[in-house]
């Protein structure tokens, strides 16, 4: 009869990386800032193995020459999702990789697609995560000091921790999961019953993300609940719901990013009873809101009395919950426009990481723990092997990190402050200051060298000249 061990069960290779990137512009294959990471990884890991995935069809062929020229010279393997469809292995896989090329689709045609949750789902077809280590491009990954392979006891290994909260005389224990760096270890030859527990947590992960493309009556509530779990927010209202699309994922995307276009659409969707149900601001803000709107429909006032009111009162309800945001000084239409983009990315966000990203991984661990404080989930860490230090990873929370230290740290962070967050929109404005930042650093280097050079060839003149005049 075969016996499972507790050490060593699995056999993880810390040398082998795998990076997702799938481009907006069809003539750049990867943006400045990425681009300059994968020069550092490869740098700082002169013998580890690369896998860049990309799809072929969203760029140019001046694009695709420069990605194949840029892998050849440092090492990299390229690889196009077409190449990979054909080493699926089950249906479910498949049907998984249709998913991916509809995100990628309805992003490329602007109708509510998200390379992030395309990128969510290829991470764990077999393809891809049998390549190596998968990671985000802000990932810091130094693995000089590492043996060829790692024992490990966990069938899979994530970005995990745990957060305690501790609520008058009672104290829970909650989750804090990033999808970020994930890897599938082989399981030992010896133990073949360990290849099928692998087999059932890795299906687990495909099931739960394929529940929520399949659900053909998806709506924001369902979104905000995510599913499984009961909220008070199954009481909100079905002409709510409507305003905020359905019944794909796409379609509430693009209702999401319609709706906070402008600060008037944002305030007209305010004013709806929708706001009040969403555990974002403060629920007696909405409350009066919502009817001192009907007051003014029924008054008939103007727009511009209903924005007073919404910036008097929404700074109020603001100043309850956090008296020292910056957002409180701000003029009234920079508190509405800063107000709106923090709201939008709270929404959009929720779309992909409540659908294909962390929550729905967060779901399958629940699944899996024995016990409630999550304490037999530690073998599935990068922390429990000390992996942390190698794959460094600014959402990264250690097991039993108190509530105060997590809010405290989140609540001073902004976008790209931790992670680059650039499949969303907020994220991807962010990373084009930072880019529109290298550049201009770039310019400035590059004009103190010519000037550096034009003066040493100008003294070099001087001196040749004073040769010869002193020859002759």
């Amino acid at each position: 009869m075969e016996t499972r061990p507790n050490v060593g069960s699995y056999q993880l290779y810390p040398h082998r990386h795998v990076k997702i990137w799938f481009s907006r512009d069809e003539d750049i294959f990867l943006n400045p800032e990425n681009r300059l990471r994968l020069v550092r990884l490869r740098a700082n890991n002169p013998h580890d193995t690369l896998s860049f995935i990309y799809d072929k069809s969203l760029l140019s062929a001046k694009a695709q020459l420069n990605l194949q020229q840029f892998c050849m010279r440092h090492n990299i393997e390229a690889l196009d999702i077409a190449d990979l469809k054909k080493e699926l292995v089950t249906d479910q896989e498949k049907e998984l990789m249709g998913y991916v090329e509809e995100e990628i689709r309805h992003t490329k045609d602007d109708t509510g697609g998200n390379f992030g949750a395309a990128s969510d789902i290829l991470r764990w077809l077999s393809p891809v995560y049998k390549r190596g280590i998968y990671s985000d491009f802000d990932v810091e990954i130094t693995t000089n000091n590492l043996p060829e392979l790692i024992e490990v006891q966990a069938p899979i290994i994530l970005n995990l921790g745990t957060l305690i909260v501790k609520q008058f005389f009672f104290t829970t224990k909650g989750i804090v999961n990033s999808n970020d760096i994930s890897a599938v270890p082989e399981p030992r030859a010896a133990f073949s019953s360990l290849s099928e527990m692998q087999s059932e947590k890795i299906s687990c992960i495909q099931q739960k993300i394929l529940k929520n493309y399949r659900d053909k009556e998806m709506n924001f509530r369902k979104l905000l609940t995510a599913g499984d779990f009961d909220s008070a927010l199954a009481g909100i209202s079905e002409q709510s719901i409507a305003m905020l699309g359905g019944p794909t994922i796409f379609a509430i995307r693009q209702a999401i990013l319609r709706i906070f276009s402008s600060n008037e659409s944002f305030i007209n969707f305010s004013l709806s009873d929708t706001m009040h149900s969403v555990p974002i601001m403060n629920n007696l803000f909405f409350r009066k809101f919502n009817c001192k709107f009907s007051e003014a429909v029924a008054s008939g006032k103007f727009q511009h009395e209903l924005q007073t009111f919404f910036i008097e009162q929404a700074k109020k309800s603001l100043r309850l919950l956090s008296p020292a945001s910056d957002l409180l000084s701000q003029p009234d239409d920079e508190f509405i426009t800063k107000t709106k983009i923090k709201l939008e990315s709270e929404f959009y966000k929720t779309t992909v990481v409540n659908y294909s990203g962390p929550l729905v991984i967060a779901k399958a661990l629940m699944s899996w723990a024995s016990a409630i404080d999550y304490e037999d989930l530690r073998p599935y860490s990068w922390e429990h092997y000390g992996l942390d230090t190698n794959f460094k990873s600014g959402q990264q929370f250690k097991f039993n990190t108190s509530s105060e230290n997590y809010f405290g740290k989140i609540a001073t962070l902004k976008v790209g402050d931790v992670c680059d967050a650039s499949w969303a929109p907020e994220g991807r404005a962010a990373q084009k200051k930072r880019e529109a930042c290298m550049d201009s650093k770039a310019r400035l280097i590059q004009f103190w060298c010519r000037e550096y050079l034009h003066k040493k060839h100008a003294a070099q003149e001087q001196d040749e000249s004073k040769k010869f005049v002193a020859r002759v």
